[in-house]
């Protein structure tokens, strides 16, 4: 029997990471694996496929070297105990962000797993030497992978560069979230009273929110005799100032209406196809650009806008070397208002995500067992 373990942070509310961490839940058991899910958040699980994982552990929300010994052996040995490793001749752990792999590598030790770490971050900075060291040798190992080609090469920049082909990236699918079902948006709406319909889909905490919402609020207030609805779709942790922030840029401004649905899963196909642009990052784009609607693209990095999306650019994260940050005004301008790119036939993405490439990934990872002691990593060793 072969079991496969994913560490991360949440399987709460809705999101990419989720919905990727579901997608390959699904896909990993119809190739007979095994599937625990180990996060470090309560709350509310949105996505059905994840209710089933109840193993938690806060401390998981920081790295492992940040508390004592014993501490830090009482956590692994209870997930240890979760995972029951003697009734398993393979085990794999997957870890999704830097302080978490730090747990997965100390538990991958303990138990004789494989461990990979899969960074989902758009942004990943270290500044810690041992932690450079580390992540050092899990590239050396081909046990370091993103989401982007774009993503390593910035992550070792400042201390170990590489090259764009080390640079090892596999796709994170989670844009399968569209079906074709109805919405009462559809139906609780007054689409006709407005002259444009924007939509943005996206978590309302990643920090490219604000800069973009306002941005279009100033180029709504530069078109005042004209209707605009903007309706964003995603949501944000509970007790957090997310959208009342966003609320706040819109307050005055009468000829915006904003509309925040929550998180939101599946999204009514029928719905995206409602709008007349959209603006969004990472893999958020996709599903809007399926939708045949013209998809603004927000860099990860500067927050500005790189291009439309399958118009000018595919790049829906960072963007290429010979695409400059465009002006919010001047995009928003030529989508909405100039109608500059046309809709197209939609073409929604329906089907299971394979990650035939991810399990080829893994099997190219050196093979023979070596760890890094990443519980000796001092959290004082930052560099200058």
């Amino acid at each position: 029997m072969k079991k496969y373990v994913f560490m991360i942070p949440s399987i709460i509310n809705m999101g990419g990471a989720q919905m990727y961490v579901r997608n390959k839940v699904v896909w990993l058991r119809k190739q007979g694996w095994d599937v625990q899910v180990i996060s470090a958040r309560t709350g509310k699980v949105i996505i059905s496929e994840l209710v089933e994982f109840n193993a938690i552990f806060s401390e998981l929300d920081y790295p492992i070297y940040l508390f004592p010994k014993k501490k830090q052996n009482n956590v692994i040995d209870y997930i240890k105990s979760i995972l029951e490793p003697q009734d398993f001749e393979q085990i794999v752990i997957e870890s999704t962000c830097i302080g978490i792999t730090t747990w997965a590598e100390a538990i991958a030790k303990e138990i004789g797993a494989k461990h990979i770490a899969y960074l989902l971050q758009e942004s990943n900075v270290i500044d810690n030497l041992q932690l450079q060291e580390y992540f050092k040798f899990k590239h050396k190992r081909r046990e370091l992978v993103s989401i982007t080609d774009q993503s390593l090469k910035m992550m070792f920049e400042t201390f170990s560069p590489i090259s764009i082909e080390q640079s090892y990236k596999l796709p994170a699918y989670c844009n399968n979230v569209v079906e074709d079902i109805d919405s009462p948006f559809l139906h609780n709406t007054d689409w006709e009273k407005y002259d444009y319909k924007v939509g943005c889909l996206s978590r309302i905490d990643k920090p490219f929110i604000m800069p973009a919402v306002t941005n279009f609020a100033k180029f709504a207030q530069s078109h005042c005799d004209k209707k605009f609805l903007l309706f964003m779709i995603g949501g944000a942790p509970e007790n957090t100032p997310f959208e009342s922030n966003i609320k706040k840029v819109f307050r005055g401004i009468k000829n915006v209406e904003l509309f925040i649905s929550g998180y939101m899963f599946p999204i009514s196909a029928k719905l995206l196809e409602s709008f007349d642009a959209f603006f969004s990052t990472a893999g958020s784009c996709w599903p809007c650009m399926r939708s045949g609607v013209p998809t603004i693209a927000i860099d990860g990095n500067d927050f500005m806008p790189t291009g439309v999306m399958k118009h000018t650019t595919l790049h829906s994260l960072f963007r290429g070397d010979d695409e400059p940050a465009l002006d919010y005004q001047e995009v928003f301008e030529d989508v909405i208002i100039k109608m500059k790119y046309n809709k197209f036939a939609p073409d929604h993405e329906i089907n299971e995500p394979d990650f035939s490439e991810h399990m080829e990934f893994m099997n190219l990872s050196a093979s023979e067992q070596d760890y890094f002691d990443v519980t000796e990593i001092s959290p004082l060793t930052i560099s200058l």
